[in-house]
């Protein structure tokens, strides 16, 4: 008897963020946005942001006060990560996971504008 062997040729996708362009103020609307380049993902595909409690990534929580986190469908291997600050935006660092789950981590500085 003959058996047959399938083997799937599983190209592993990737996702790498840029640095922060823009900088989020607590208690300011706002807005911060990460290039992201791609290879191996499908153009169309959207990501979602996981937030966690640390820079280990190991355990996950909400997303902070006033940040909504939206990521741009892939076109041309590149998208953005986009973080929107409503005037609610507590100071702090925050840590999130890439989107499509790469294992690089992220930290946003969220700091309180000098009084004037």
């Amino acid at each position: 008897m003959c058996e047959r062997v399938y083997i799937h040729d599983r190209q592993q996708f990737t996702l790498t963020l840029g640095t922060q362009s823009g900088t989020i103020v607590a208690g300011a609307t706002g807005r911060a946005t990460f290039a992201a380049t791609t290879a191996n993902v499908t153009a169309g595909t959207t990501g979602t942001v996981t937030w966690y409690t640390s820079s280990a990534g190991t355990t996950t929580t909400n997303a902070p006060t006033g940040i909504t986190a939206s990521v741009s469908a892939v076109s041309s291997n590149a998208a953005t990560v986009t973080m929107t600050a409503t005037s609610s935006t507590v100071a702090g660092s925050y840590y999130f996971r890439e989107p499509l789950k790469t294992p690089h981590q992220v930290t946003i500085l969220i700091y309180k504008a000098p009084r004037e």
